[in-house]
């Protein structure tokens, strides 16, 4: 049954992986409520509007974290903040859509090598060894000079002599 094979296999997996992750960012997106950042640390007012300040966000918590363990320290905070927001709220639909599509688009893509080798299996191209002899075109060329003329020798190949 050819349904059974490798190739389909994962390409159904691949399928399935898929549809899920969207499913599951869809239903994440919609639940997903437009509140306060959790790790707000103080509120500042702009011009009528109310702003969540985090503790990434706070210059001396930048500074202080810059004195301490350098340039080196606050990107790695940076990063680990930014890192942590990308599971919560309608982020985390866009990192549970991208992650089921690249492990979808993988799939599919060991799917397709998975048919490419056994094509080659089964017409019986495919690699050959390096030392294997290999049916070489036998035309005539011009070969002008003794260099050319041994190249086209060891390349298996016949000069045509020029008149």
């Amino acid at each position: 049954m050819s349904f059974l094979q490798a190739p389909h296999r994962l390409r159904l997996v691949g399928t399935i992986v898929l549809l899920a992750g969207l499913l599951a960012a869809i239903a994440a997106y919609s639940l997903a409520e437009e509140a306060d950042r959790a790790d707000a640390i103080g509120y500042r007012i702009v011009n009528g509007q109310v702003y969540a300040v985090s503790a990434a966000e706070e210059p001396r918590r930048t500074q202080e974290l810059e004195r301490i363990g350098g340039k080196g320290e606050v990107w790695i905070y940076h990063f680990d903040h930014w890192l942590g927001l990308l599971w919560h709220g309608k982020r985390l639909a866009g990192t549970l859509g991208l992650t089921s599509l690249a492990i979808a688009l993988l799939c599919f893509h060991f799917a397709g090598l998975m048919d490419g080798d056994a094509a080659e299996a089964a017409t019986g191209s495919g690699p050959r060894h390096p030392d294997a002899p290999t049916a070489r075109p036998t035309q005539a060329r011009r070969c002008r000079g003794p260099r050319l003329r041994r190249k086209a020798h060891r390349e298996g190949s016949r000069c045509r002599l020029s008149r």
